[in-house]
């Protein structure tokens, strides 16, 4: 991809950032920073306010240079950044590419106004896209490779506190519940005591063998001589 003058273009995909992560990046040549100058131009809003500032502080130059009064080309600059800088504090919403690269930038709009004007619009839209797309990864991949090599702090265990320092000792931990015993079963005594005893009845063999024993005697009594 060619632009005006025969720039050519880096692709977004194949830059490297040595300081991605630092405030201000770095380029070696006006090809690979016009990207990232599309990328700080992303919305269509912003790139028409540059190119209107761009043409009218042109104009404004030309006629007063050409025409007069010469004081008026003091306002060159006022009605070029004016329009430029608002569009970037309102719709953009990021710091003019100015700040960094005041001679880049320059270049930059009118390379870009130029462009504009040859019906390029969707092919820079499509340039500072992919760009921002490649930048934010490029972040991502750096933020969690830094996080990675931080050391992780370890908690140090608080010193035990000293007799008579005033702290609160820890209380022994309570001791376990006892679990409750079953209550015991009503004994065998106690329902024989409550129970009405029973009368056991003589048997046949019984009164047998007692009258038995009471013959002997009635016959002892009837040998015993009468006194």
């Amino acid at each position: 991809m060619r632009h005006n003058g025969g720039v050519r273009l880096a692709s977004p995909l194949t830059l490297t950032y040595r300081r991605l992560m630092a405030k201000q990046l770095e380029f070696s040549s006006f090809a690979e920073f016009y990207p990232f100058y599309l990328s700080q131009h992303s919305k269509p809003a912003t790139r028409a306010f540059h190119a209107v500032g761009t043409g009218l502080a042109t104009l404004n130059l030309a006629k007063s240079l050409a025409v007069g009064p010469r004081k008026q080309a003091l306002l060159t600059p006022v009605i070029g950044y004016g329009f430029a800088w608002f569009s970037h504090f309102v719709i953009e919403g990021n710091k003019p590419a100015t700040f960094g690269y005041p001679l880049y930038s320059f270049r930059g709009d009118f390379t870009m106004m130029l462009d504009m004007l040859r019906g390029r619009n969707a092919d820079l839209q499509e340039i500072a896209d992919e760009y921002l797309v490649v930048m934010k990864a490029e972040e991502s991949a750096v933020e969690a490779a830094t996080s990675d090599q931080l050391p992780q702090e370890t908690p140090t265990p608080s010193p035990d506190p000293q007799p008579g320092s005033g702290r609160a000792e820890a209380a022994p931990d309570a001791a376990p519940k006892s679990i409750p015993e079953p209550a015991p079963e009503p004994e065998v005594e106690a329902i024989a005591e409550q129970a009405p005893e029973a009368t056991v009845a003589p048997t046949s063999n019984t009164a047998a063998s007692a009258g038995a024993d009471s013959e002997p005697a009635s016959a002892s009594n009837q040998d015993a001589p009468i006194s």
